[in-house]
């Protein structure tokens, strides 16, 4: 059994070779040029927290059964916890002890259970059903329904029975498909979710007429799945606002200010989606885009990363990380018998940036007219969805009223981001100097734990301060760009005013200029607008 704590933070390039070795049954290990295969039949275990990032669905579907882990919310139970706890620290071996005639009957039925798993079969009802509920469910991977028919037969042996029962599929199902019903981090799976317990609910149901036993029994367990399927299309939808969102944005700022609304009551304006999210890399050193999609990696000497070359040391550099397969391989095509200090080469490793995206949004008032709050809202989403192809580190800052607050502080769980901006209330005045001071605060603390990440700015406005720090705003903005440049801050400003509104109290031009940063017109008729150019973006 290989276990893995945190299997969520690992490089997807490690994770991968670990379940491709689990899957196939042989690893691979390649050191200085030289590769061996060897066989490796484990089980793999991995344990994660949501909370400090979620595992890409590609990754999560090659697990096979999926258990979520809470604290017991019953006193008793949590009672028991505390006294078997104290028992076992007065008496470590007496606790064992006390625990080996239990563990040893359920070895027993184990060894048992391994011997009868051959001969267990499934009716082909029970595999269409099986079939029938994943497709129902829109569930795209074949590892589903492998994966619910072995974990059924294994169910049926651990009994002692030598066929499955649809009892043994609800469980198996139970285990199998949950972590399979969301195809992209940001989906909600709860309706689905509850859509798959009330097909399991109608399955155990049909259990008992089919234990009548006759042709009509498996008749009607064919027409239950469909009578649930088809039941759940209205009753699944459980309502209400996603988990947390609301607590979370109607806090801060201006609790004590009644909001208007909820981001959550506002429809995104899909339009915005078109908008380019993340500049190009404007800070020392180029990078390389390899691999798929969008995100980028750069190519530096180092210990960390995979390596893919082996180059002379820079000038100026200690030489660590050496080669010695390519540093032979040098001396040996000058025809040296021994390497000297000019055939030294070291790995060339290929690193996956950090990057924090910083989203500032404007909660105030003003972005009631002309739909503001619709191409915000939007842009933020997209802009969650952003850091997840990018695998980039987003945070979260609302504005609005006298001050600003952190909303979701530097994280990878991005369902979690999508959720927190439905729950941002809206209303009051725009105190844009604080939104950028608490950005400052953000960047500087995560700069000091990862010098070499790249943060990004993302504010989304209509420019209106009306909330001073200091005496001035101007003043304000300037000491805060300044602060922002000096931590190594890129910045894009989405302007959500028309052109029309332009003018009157707009401050964007000058902390445009300020931050250096790049202005796109997010406006609501901007976005609908069919010439809109993507052009500000550097080459």
């Amino acid at each position: 059994i290989l276990y893995i704590d945190e299997v969520n933070l690992l490089d997807d390039y490690i994770a991968d070779i670990i379940l491709d070795a689990a899957a196939t049954g042989w690893n691979t290990v390649e050191r200085e040029g030289f590769s061996v295969r060897h066989p490796a039949r484990f089980i793999l275990v991995g344990s994660m927290n949501p909370e400090e990032g979620e595992l890409r669905p590609q990754l999560l579907d090659r697990f096979g059964l999926y258990v979520e882990v809470t604290a017991s919310q019953d006193p008793e139970e949590r009672m028991l916890i505390v006294e078997r706890v104290e028992e076992f620290h007065r008496d470590p071996i007496g606790f064992v002890k006390r625990f080996e005639g239990s563990e040893e009957k359920l070895r027993q039925r184990i060894i048992r259970a391994r011997e009868l798993l051959s001969r267990v079969e499934m009716p082909r009802s029970l595999l269409r059903l099986v079939a029938e509920t994943v497709v129902k469910l829109g569930i795209r991977t074949h590892r589903a329904e492998i994966t619910v028919v072995r974990t059924a037969r294994a169910l049926a042996a651990l009994d002692g029975r030598e066929r499955v029962s649809l009892d043994d599929v609800k469980k198996a199902m139970e285990l199998a498909l949950p972590h399979r019903l969301r195809s992209h981090p940001f989906e909600n799976p709860e309706q689905k979710l509850q859509k798959l317990l009330q097909q399991l609910d109608q399955l155990h149901v049909e259990d008992k007429s089919e234990s009548r036993g006759s042709r009509g029994a498996e008749t009607g367990v064919q027409h239950g799945s469909k009578q649930a399927a088809s039941g759940t299309g209205e009753g699944g939808s459980s309502g209400g606002e996603p988990g947390g969102g609301a607590e979370i944005g109607g806090g801060g700022a201006s609790s004590s200010m009644r909001p208007l609304a909820r981001l959550g009551d506002v429809d995104a304006e899909p339009q915005a989606s078109l908008l380019p999210m993340f500049p190009q890399n404007r800070l020392g050193g180029k990078r390389r885009s390899l691999g798929h999609g969008r995100r980028s990696y750069r190519l530096r000497p180092g210990v960390q990363g995979y390596p893919v070359d082996a180059i002379p040391p820079l000038r100026g550099l200690k030489a660590w990380d050496v080669d010695l397969y390519a540093t032979l391989r040098a001396a040996l095509q000058r025809g040296a018998a021994k390497p000297a200090h000019w055939d030294i080469r070291v790995r060339l490793r290929r690193e996956k940036p950090l990057s924090l995206h910083i989203i500032l949004l404007d909660a105030s008032g003003s972005m009631y007219a002309e739909n503001r709050l619709a191409a915000a809202k939007a842009i933020a989403e997209g802009l969650a969805r952003s850091s997840y192809v990018e695998r980039a580190w987003p945070a979260l800052i609302a504005f609005r009223g006298s001050s600003a607050q952190t909303i979701v502080q530097p994280t990878r769980s991005y369902r979690r981001l999508i959720e927190a901006i439905d729950g941002i209330a809206v209303g009051g005045s725009t105190p844009l100097s604080a939104a950028l001071l608490e950005a400052a605060r953000l960047a500087r603390l995560f700069r000091l734990k990862r010098p070499d990440a790249r943060i990004v700015l993302h504010l989304v406005t209509d420019g209106r301060a009306n909330v001073p720090l200091s005496d001035s705003i101007e003043d304000d903005f300037a000491a805060l760009a300044a602060e922002l440049r000096r931590l190594g801050v890129e910045a894009i400003i989405y302007d959500t005013k028309s052109a029309r509104s332009m003018g009157l109290l707009d401050y964007t031009s000058l902390l445009a200029r300020l931050l250096r940063a790049h202005v796109v017109s997010a406006s609501y008729p901007s976005l609908i607008s069919s010439s809109f150019s993507m052009s500000f973006l550097p080459k």
